[in-house]
């Protein structure tokens, strides 16, 4: 196929996108001949055969009506902002993510501020672009929102980190991290599950689930956790002790660790 007749098809599946009924945001442009794959190999991240071609990010404008900021298992702290509703890429969105300070101070972001509005990658919205200013540029509090505890700079980055281990929201994040599809995979065990499960103290930790059999009787008693659910949550936590021992090594809180 030509460049021509590549650059006529890419402009013809834009056309289509937004009809096929599930999210994309590129295009991935392969060549057809095995023997020339072949030939070419790859590198260390991804095959010279073929070139991804990304889609621009639509892009609406909405009304910052406030930011909060959410602290990670890794005790980053990342501010969102809450927007007033507007219809992107197939769904509602009423919070994009401001990223960190230095991005907030660049765009000169702030409550009250209409922004534009994109999801790169069709997957999380981020705020873009600042077209009507906010009455002031918003600045993160110095004290982590969970705990209080005076947040820091790590050296390199720019993100601001609260540094104590024992935070409620890193705690929690922690065991959220632990329990889902790609890690541990822990049937039962949502957002919503453990938050509640750590609030009225059952767990404290990641240790904590596997002690959790023995509150079996008092957890079927609560609001939404009966016989069938509890024993598959129990199940769950169970059969995690079978996980290769590599994904053991994602609890060490390590920006570069990934499973492979």
């Amino acid at each position: 196929m030509s460049g021509s007749k590549i650059a006529k098809t890419i402009q013809e599946f834009k056309k289509q996108k937004d009809s096929l009924g599930f999210p994309t945001d590129g295009l991935v442009i392969k060549l057809n001949d095995i023997s020339k794959r072949d030939a070419l190999g790859y590198t260390s991240h991804s095959p010279r055969w073929a070139r991804a071609y990304k889609f621009d990010a639509i892009m609406k404008e909405s009304k910052i009506v406030d930011i909060t900021y959410a602290v990670g298992r890794t005790g980053k702290i990342t501010p969102r902002a809450e927007i007033e509703p507007i219809s992107l890429a197939g769904t509602t969105v009423t919070f994009a993510t401001l990223h960190n300070q230095d991005y907030i101070d660049e765009l000169g972001v702030g409550i009250g501020a209409i922004v534009r509005v994109a999801k790169r990658g069709e997957i999380i919205p981020a705020v873009e672009e600042v077209v009507t200013p906010g009455k002031e540029v918003f600045k993160i509090p110095d004290r982590c929102p969970s705990c209080n505890t005076q947040t820091i700079k790590k050296e390199s980055l720019v993100d601001l980190f609260c540094p104590n281990p024992d935070c409620p929201d890193r705690v929690k994040n922690g065991i959220i991290f632990y329990c889902q599809r790609k890690q541990m995979d822990i049937e039962g065990l949502g957002d919503k599950q453990i938050e509640f499960l750590y609030d009225h103290d059952y767990i404290k930790s990641i240790a904590d689930l596997y002690d959790l059999k023995d509150q079996k009787e008092k957890l079927m008693e609560e609001e939404g956790f009966g016989e069938k659910s509890v024993n598959i949550i129990l199940k769950g936590i169970e059969q995690s002790k079978q996980k290769d021992f590599r994904f053991y090594f994602l609890l060490l809180d390590s920006r570069s660790l990934v499973i492979r």
